[in-house]
């Protein structure tokens, strides 16, 4: 895979003759001021016709304006590059998408400074020689698996960020008989229970989170469901469906925790990133990718189906 363009180029046409360019960037392409601020900043940040200029500079047609794609001078040192397995989705000279497996970090943390998946997608760029960053968009939790899209520079990532063009589906496997399909609007805080964070109701000082659910299949103990989520709060999915009364399988902090369900070891919460819709950051397409459904949860769906 080649390494990402340095710049997006702008060939000015004439609606955007005699624009600023600051009126180009944040109109047409949807800059953050953030971003722009960053690339204000930068020796080479904007250029037109290969001279730096300001965002007040007006443009005439049949100019090129470049403008770097990411603000960081040099290259962030703090993820260590470690050989290991990634699952590619995925990948063009903005983004790289995988496939996280389930018992596996997605940043470096306490316990987990060399097995993340950012330590593996670090030494996949590396190795393939592509002098790009990570900047990974949301994360999932340890036991979760699924999609991650990870940005390869700056102004992928902030227009991802503050995108709304964002469609998650999430696959779980919930204990009892979910209802058919459902919203569930609960305010959300964080209280340090047994030395881990864990989310509570809290309608004073809690966020609004929101989910949307709707069952696909049901078996006799427990359903299979496609969840969206309109905000994205640490283990909303878990705590809103256990709070409605069904909280997935194998879930430590908001279930009954490891168990057998039908002959399957439940060893984490039954939970998948299942599909993601987006407008791409930086050209003109929708993307929609899936991840194939880990082995753990397949079996269940399998052995139902087949019995």
């Amino acid at each position: 895979m080649a390494a990402p363009d340095t710049y997006l180029d702008v060939q000015i046409d004439a609606a955007q003759n005699q624009k600023t360019i600051r009126e180009i960037l944040t109109e047409k392409y949807g800059f953050s001021q953030r971003h722009l601020a960053r690339c204000k900043q930068h020796p080479q940040g904007i250029l037109l016709d290969g001279q730096r200029v300001t965002v007040r500079t007006k443009v005439q047609t049949g100019q090129v304006l470049q403008i770097i794609k990411d603000t960081k001078q040099v290259r962030s040192n703090s993820i260590v590059a470690v050989g290991g397995q990634i699952e590619i989705l995925y990948e063009d000279a903005d983004l790289l998408i995988v496939n996280k497996p389930p018992h596996m970090a997605t940043h470096p943390s306490v316990g987990h400074w060399l097995d993340s998946l950012c330590n593996y997608v670090a030494y996949y760029l590396e190795q393939s020689g592509q002098q790009a960053h990570i900047h990974p968009i949301g994360r999932l939790d340890y036991d979760t698996s699924g999609i991650v899209c990870i940005a390869k520079h700056s102004l992928a990532a902030s227009k991802l960020e503050r995108s709304r063009s964002v469609n998650k589906v999430y696959l779980a496997l919930a204990k009892g008989i979910v209802p058919e399909e459902g919203e569930i609007h609960l305010p959300m805080g964080y209280q340090k229970i047994g030395g881990k964070y864990q989310a509570v109701e809290d309608f004073i000082y809690g966020k609004h989170a929101n989910t949307s659910y709707k069952r696909r299949q049901s078996f006799s103990k427990y359903s299979l469901c496609e969840v969206t989520i309109g905000t994205g709060r640490m283990h909303q999915i878990r705590f809103h469906l256990s709070r409605l009364g069904f909280p997935l399988l194998g879930d430590p902090l908001y279930g009954d925790g490891r168990e057998n369900v039908e002959g399957v070891l439940c060893e984490r919460a039954m939970l998948h990133a299942y599909q993601f819709q987006f407008m791409h950051p930086l050209e003109n397409k929708v993307l929609r990718i899936s991840a194939p459904i880990p082995e753990d949860m397949q079996k269940l769906i399998a052995f139902r189906e087949n019995a």
